[in-house]
């Protein structure tokens, strides 16, 4: 159960994080410990570029730093996941405000999944600026060389359908995943890598948004 920290305890790790391992063949048994400076290294790849608005920068900043705390209170791992699709939100509605000749977004903007549409169907992001997609295909790829043809010649890698078949499974889960955060039923929270890989495509979809060129490999 959460309880509110103990002052003498603030900055000490949240216990949950021993259970988060990290393979290493030097290591006995193969695996050992993540630290926290490795969780800072995580964020510390997701920065986003210039390019991409001040005020979006800052707020995913935030939402970066909410993440790394999760190695003292557990729970921040989740409400940073949160944090990024409202990241994800604001930046839309900019992008959005620029393409209709406005400064700044309107007061009341579209839902995150008309928006969310709205870039793929103009095509402002693609699997191919998406790193977890890039990896999938990388597998996918990797399983055809291994393994008989005749396994998986039946089974076309579900993400060449379309540029943008991991685009639209994040269309169909982003959306729901921001309600189940704004509109809980009961407190719940996840674990730390479904949050980093919620973060991690948030900010591949940003840097599309607003036409940076790097993509991270």
């Amino acid at each position: 159960m959460e309880t509110l920290k103990e002052l003498n305890k603030l900055t000490e790790p949240d216990p949950r994080n021993d259970f988060t391992i990290a393979m290493d063949p030097s290591a006995p048994g193969g695996y050992r410990r993540l630290t926290v400076a490795e969780r800072h290294r995580q964020m510390a790849r997701l920065e986003l570029s210039e390019s991409v608005p001040e005020t979006v920068r800052k707020a995913f900043a935030v939402t970066r730093t909410l993440w790394l705390y999760g190695w003292f209170y557990w729970s921040f791992y989740t409400l940073a996941g949160f944090h990024a699709i409202l990241c994800l939100d604001m930046a839309l509605a900019i992008r959005i405000a620029r393409e209709e000749g406005m400064p700044n977004p309107p007061a009341k903007t579209p839902p995150l999944q008309e928006m969310l549409k709205r870039a793929i169907e103009s095509n402002w992001i693609t699997d191919k600026g998406i790193a977890h997609a890039r990896h999938l295909h990388d597998r996918w790829t990797q399983i055809c060389v291994e393994v008989p043809e005749e396994t998986y010649e039946t089974s076309p890698d579900p993400l060449e359908e379309s540029p943008q078949r991991y685009c639209r499974i994040l269309l169909e889960t982003l959306p729901g995943q921001r309600n189940s955060f704004a509109h809980p039923k009961h407190y719940w929270h996840g674990v730390p890598d479904s949050s980093y890989l919620i973060i991690e495509n948030v900010h591949d979809l940003i840097q599309q948004l607003f036409h940076d060129e790097v993509v991270r490999s």
